[in-house]
């Protein structure tokens, strides 16, 4: 569905880092929260993911709680000496791929706002309940006198 809105199928990102040896410096993490919420300095959740590997980058999102549908932006640092490598805001990805960064909050209700993680709620409360009702309407019919 989502190459019919951009025409492209969706590729794994590959970033890669420069492959100089530098040792690793004290307080990098910090100083890429700093950096992070210096390049995108609006009010939102941060989610840093942490390399597997020592020459892979460190990828760091953080969303935009301040807009009426919450978008996330990327930025990628080195994991050694913390220099900014790349940064993939939310408004220069492809129609496609912004539909695909909405995934997640279209899936935890969280796209519009509190509104739609109630709505979310009651649902999931509703969802959960069919088997339950379900399993005591056919135990119940058991108990119904049959009719001569």
């Amino acid at each position: 569905m989502l190459t019919a809105v951009d025409g492209k199928v969706a590729k794994p990102e590959v970033v890669k880092q420069s492959v100089e040896k530098t040792k690793k410096i004290k307080g990098l993490y910090a100083g890429i929260v700093a950096k992070t919420d210096s390049i995108y300095p609006y009010q939102g959740n941060l989610t840093i993911n942490f390399p597997d590997k020592k020459d892979k980058p460190v990828l760091v999102s953080k969303e935009n709680e301040s807009k009426l549908i919450n978008t996330v932006s990327q930025v990628y640092f080195d994991s050694r000496n913390g220099k900014l490598i790349v940064e993939r805001p939310f408004s220069g990805l492809s129609t496609g791929n912004q539909i695909r960064k909405l995934n997640k909050a279209i899936h935890t209700g969280s796209i519009l706002g509190w509104p739609t993680k109630l709505i979310m709620f009651i649902v999931a409360l509703l969802t959960a309940s069919l088997p339950i009702t379900g399993l005591l309407i056919y135990l119940g019919k058991g108990k119904k006198a049959k009719k001569a």
